[in-house]
């Protein structure tokens, strides 16, 4: 009785398996085929089409093979999505059936290839143009099917992705993207940043590429890890389209020329928070990075646009941005110049180069708040620069800037001062160079102090193969002293900052002209004669 008994359990248990799992199979025959009909034909209204689709009620899963999509519109580079599998699984039914709400575990897309194109759209009435929005979004949330989208997982592996920002810009890559427990509420669709909530995501862009009219960007990797709060740039480089001299002619007139290496970036402490699109970054590390920049100053300098200082220029940000630290090794910077009136380039280096910039906040206005950078180099690879500069916050306040230049063979700098002011430094060193000054929008004010000894120019004649002019050697050293150290008063070595600030330049520029300024009123023994700046025909 007992075995009977068992045998006819086991029959009458698994035959109604059975039956289940056979209509199963057929139900996702038929509903697979069925199904892939109606997505093709959807497809093709819409330009699209798959190369097969399967429905496996099982494991509540579909599987599609082959999916294409271009769209059918008049972009000089239609938008194109191409993915050789695609799948969807755990697909949770009862959640549609009584609450409209499509929920699943998991959607893989892998080994595909996007191309999107930016239009830029033709500005209208600002109030045609949010009543027509406003329209449009009720429009399209009543027509919505559902209420939420849950999904618990999605995964893109290898999808080469290319973005035509506009005609000339170009940003392509490989992405490779983990997102968990993605929720998107479509009641509250016209507000994506408050719909669309990300617990958290990991990702790694490879082989990025930006290119434009004028430079070609390349990243080897970017990897984000948000749970974590990082955020790692690796082998970053910015390269011109156009080499030293041709760059300039295409521009039209007198500009930067940029060529940058940096091995690595990291940013540890990243936080974001869409709802105030607010930014907080625990630090930021830039490891051995070479700039070298080029000028071509016999072109034209126009600029019709005032540069603002660096807490201004950070305001304009559209995002709160708060940085505990950003942190430079090891890095070198080459500036090189053709000058206005001369035959050959003349550059300056900074060696080992070292930075630190504390307390970034570009929503910070308090009167006491500030920014501080401290930076230390080698001037030719031989002085040693240190300072500090002070970024203050309050609108009413001045930056502030001080440091010294020590242990500097003069003879280095003739790689800079042969070619661009046409004299050579036959010997010299100067032992200490402190400087002091603070500086605004307008205007910068201070004092400098220097140390130096056995300094001997040679005057340079203005021709395509100069030589030394024994005239205009006798002149510089006529006004010149050969040794302004410690024996001399403080008094006598002593020179007064002061440079009007040309505001369509730069930082730097305020930087190197407030130096020149107090260096011209200390070493000429004379008095300071304020530096006015030059409009119009000022090309430095």
């Amino acid at each position: 009785m007992k075995p009977f008994f068992r045998s006819r359990l086991t029959r009458w248990v698994l035959l109604p398996v059975l039956i289940l799992s056979i209509l199963l199979v057929v139900a996702g025959v038929v509903l697979s085929h069925v199904l892939k009909a109606k997505v093709i034909a959807a497809l093709e209204e819409k330009n699209g089409s798959l190369e097969d689709l399967d429905l496996n009620l099982f494991q509540r899963a579909v599987t599609v093979q082959g999916a294409t999509w271009t769209a059918a519109d008049s972009i000089r580079i239609p938008n194109h999505i191409a993915v050789k599998r695609i799948r969807v699984s755990g697909i949770h039914v009862l959640a549609w059936l009584i609450h409209k709400n499509i929920t699943v575990d998991r959607i893989e897309l892998v080994d595909g290839e996007a191309t999107y194109s930016v239009v830029k759209k033709v500005k209208k009435d600002s109030v045609n143009r949010s009543d027509s929005a406003l329209a449009h979004s009720d429009t399209a949330n009543a027509a919505l099917p559902f209420k939420k989208i849950g999904v618990r997982e999605v995964v893109l592996k290898n999808i080469k992705a290319t973005i035509h920002i506009d005609s000339i810009q170009t940003l392509s890559g490989v992405v490779n993207v983990s997102i968990k427990e993605v929720q998107l509420d479509s009641t509250l669709a016209q507000k994506i940043l408050s719909a669309l909530k990300v617990k958290s995501f990991q990702a790694e862009f490879t082989s990025v590429q930006l290119s434009s009219k004028l430079y070609t960007t390349k990243i080897s990797s970017i990897q984000i890890n948000s749970a974590a709060g990082k955020l790692q740039l690796d082998s970053i480089s910015l390269t011109p389209n156009y080499g030293r001299y041709a760059f300039a002619r295409k521009v039209g007139k007198q500009t930067d020329r940029f060529t940058l290496r940096i091995p690595k970036i990291a940013l540890e402490g990243l936080t974001f928070n869409p709802l105030n699109d607010s930014t907080v970054i625990s630090s930021i590390h830039i490891a051995s990075a070479r700039l070298h920049v080029f000028r071509d100053k016999r072109f034209p300098f126009i600029k019709h646009q005032n540069v603002p200082l660096p807490v201004a220029m950070i305001r304009k940000f559209p995002f709160a941005l708060q940085v505990d630290s950003v942190k430079i090794t090891d890095a070198k910077i080459v500036y090189e110049e053709f000058p206005e009136k001369g035959f050959h380039t003349g550059q300056v280096e900074f060696d080992d180069l070292n930075a630190t910039l504390t307390h970034l906040n570009n929503r910070d206005s308090s009167a006491k708040g500030q920014a501080t950078l401290v930076a230390s180099a080698k001037l030719m690879g031989k002085g040693l620069i240190t300072s500090t500069f002070t970024l203050p916050y309050g609108k009413q306040q001045s930056y502030r800037a001080e440091g010294h230049i020590r242990n500097l063979p003069l003879p280095a700098l003739n790689r800079a001062v042969e070619n661009m002011a046409f004299v050579n430094i036959e010997s010299g060193k100067l032992n200490d160079l402190s400087f002091n000054f603070h500086y605004d929008d307008v205007q910068s004010r201070g004092s400098i102090l220097v140390d130096y000894e056995n300094l001997k120019i040679n005057g340079f004649t203005k021709e395509k193969h100069s030589h030394a002019s024994e005239f205009k050697t006798w002149l510089i050293n006529l006004f010149i002293k050969n040794d302004k150290d410690k024996t001399m008063s403080k008094a006598k070595r002593s020179g007064i900052i002061e440079f009007d600030r040309d505001r369509h330049k730069a930082i730097f520029n305020l930087w190197w002209k407030s130096l020149l300024s107090g260096l011209k009123s200390s070493v000429l023994d004379g008095s300071a004669k304020k530096e006015k700046k030059r409009t119009g025909k000022d090309k430095g």
